[in-house]
């Protein structure tokens, strides 16, 4: 009633009410950003760690291939000393045979 007046009050509440209104916008806008922020720091550390994944990935693909590399070298080893052994085995045999 005394709202209905005075032009005054009316135009506080008008004015109360644009300022809350003003509010309850910035909080969601912050809201807003703060949820974008968030997102972005999931997307920048999802990258990151994909990039990590994959340097990660290549480095053990040139580990494995060093590997395979060294074992057939080894194999290749193996081989020469076991035809070596074989040669050493014969030639003693030799050598026994003609000091009988």
């Amino acid at each position: 009633m005394l709202a209905q007046e005075n032009n005054v009050f009316e135009e506080t509440c008008e004015t109360v009410y644009k300022l809350n209104q003003d509010q309850e916008v910035r909080y969601l806008c912050e809201m807003r950003e703060e949820g974008q922020r968030i997102l972005r720091t999931y997307q920048s550390l999802l990258k990151a760690s994909e990039t990590a994944l994959a340097e990660s990935t290549a480095a053990l693909a040139e580990s494995t291939a060093a590997l395979a590399e060294s074992t057939a070298a080894l194999a290749e080893r193996d081989a020469k000393l076991a035809e070596k052994d074989a040669l050493i085995a014969s030639l003693q045999a030799q050598l026994e045979a003609q000091q009988q």
